[in-house]
This record gives structure tokens, sequence and C-alpha cells, in this order.
């Protein structure tokens, strides 16, 4: 069997549901089976555990979940370890969010961590391009959820 062949169906079984996949690898070709279980462990047992490191690493990737709450709205944003570590440091530290929907309307939200101060300055804009601030004030003042 090829390279490419083992790729695609160790691919379908990350992707595709790990039980339903390997049952349908297993009636289709069996030699296929064996190098799914080689590459994920001897035991279908074993594969839920390859799960929980996968979303063990996914939270080592998070430095600090952040939440403010302006018009009787939470807002939220991860920063990075690296962006975490520099804010802790109260070096200023500049993040653009993903953006929200208000009313029908999209507003960018841009998070400025105004260094030693420890404050937090989270500005938001339309989209015709006139800004406002939304949140001002101390990082005492946000629910902060930090990462491992």
């Amino acid at each position: 069997m090829s390279w490419w062949w083992q790729w695609l169906v160790a691919l379908l079984a990350l992707t595709a549901g790990l039980t339903v996949a390997f049952a349908l690898i297993a009636m289709l070709a069996p030699s296929v089976m064996v190098f799914v279980r080689n590459v994920y462990g001897a035991s279908r047992g074993q594969i839920p555990e390859v799960k929980k490191a996968m979303r063990r690493k996914k939270l080592l990737m998070v430095g600090a979940k952040i939440t403010v709450v302006w018009g009787d709205e939470p807002r939220t944003i991860v920063l990075s370890p690296g962006d975490w570590q520099r804010v802790k440091a109260g070096a200023p530290v500049t993040v653009r969010g993903d953006g929200y929907i208000y009313h029908e309307q999209w507003f960018g939200d841009i998070w400025r961590f105004n260094g030693e101060m420890h404050e937090l300055v989270v500005d938001y804009d339309y989209s015709d391009g006139e800004t406002g601030v939304g949140y001002n004030g101390s990082l005492s003042g946000v629910h902060i959820i930090e990462g491992p």
C-alpha cells in the first residue's frame, strides 16, 4: 500500500470520528487498520489518551483569556503566552480582537494593555470608521483566566 494512501486514511481517522472511521477501515482494508493501530497504539482503548493529550497541548497555547463587559455584553480576548507574559511584566501590548456583531452591525475591537499602570483600554470601531471606547479601567477589574 502506498504512503499517500496510509496518510489519507490516518487523516480520515482524525477528522471523521475515530470510532466510525476505524470500523469502516477495518471492514474495507484490514491492512490499513494495522497501520492505524501502529500509529495510535495497539488497542482502541489508547486512542482517547491521544485526544486528551491534544486537548492539553491546545490549552498550553493560551496565555490568558480576558473578559470585560460593556453595554451588558461580555467581550473576550485570548492572549498568547508571550503576550500575556509581556502584559504581566508591565510592557505595553496592543492586540486586535476578532470583532463582534451588535444590533446587526459589525464592530472591530482593539485591546490596549497600558504597560506599568496595569490598565486596559478596549476600543471598538464601527464598519463606517467611527471609533469609541468600550472599556477603560484597571486589569484588576476584569475577569482573567490564566492558561497553564
